[in-house]
């Protein structure tokens, strides 16, 4: 009951061109000023009123400020001007390049040589979509790959530096199809 909502105040400018059959070509930059986000602190040996001696207990805080400002890229488009089976192709693709900063909440008065500022919890630097696609009337086929950087978790977590809780780079390849 005690947190702060996230404000955050916006700004995008984005070009876009579609094509006359189906697809689009997008380009934007983004930029966005944040209040008040919301992590979950992880206390451990936590002193409580009640329950005394807790080995670890989670609370959610609001940060400070943070910022973003990035970059994304799209494509969409039939291949249908291709000659034979070809025009039966698809593609899609898009890129979002992040860099975010967050004020550093003091969690451990102990710790030494605490970063003034993090990246905000939960934002990946670089993620990538992209699929090849071959659809007639009866057969549908699709390869996909999703690319994800890796970033600081925005779930339980510590923002002491040293201690955060990082998910790794994450690489999926599929194929799907039907009948």
């Amino acid at each position: 009951p005690n947190l702060d909502p996230t404000t955050s105040m916006n700004f995008d400018l984005m070009a876009e061109h579609y094509f006359s059959s189906i697809g689009i070509l997008s380009a934007g930059v983004f930029y966005k000023d944040i209040k008040d986000y919301i992590y979950v602190e992880r206390i451990e040996d936590y002193e409580d009123a009640i329950f005394g001696t807790v080995d670890e207990f989670f609370q959610p805080k609001n940060g400070a400020s943070a910022s973003l400002i990035g970059l994304e890229f799209a494509v969409q488009r039939q291949l249908n001007f291709l000659p034979g089976l070809m025009k039966n192709l698809g593609v899609y693709a898009n890129y979002t390049y992040t860099y975010s900063e967050a004020e550093n909440p003091i969690l451990d008065e102990q710790v030494e040589d605490k970063d003034e500022t993090i990246k905000l919890p939960g934002t990946a630097p670089h993620t990538l979509n992209a699929a090849l696609t071959f659809q007639t009337r009866k057969l549908a086929l699709g390869l996909t790959f999703n690319y994800t950087d890796a970033y600081i978790d925005a779930g339980e977590m510590d923002l002491t530096p040293g201690l955060e809780r990082y998910y790794d780079t994450v690489s999926y390849l599929d194929l799907n199809g039907s009948y």
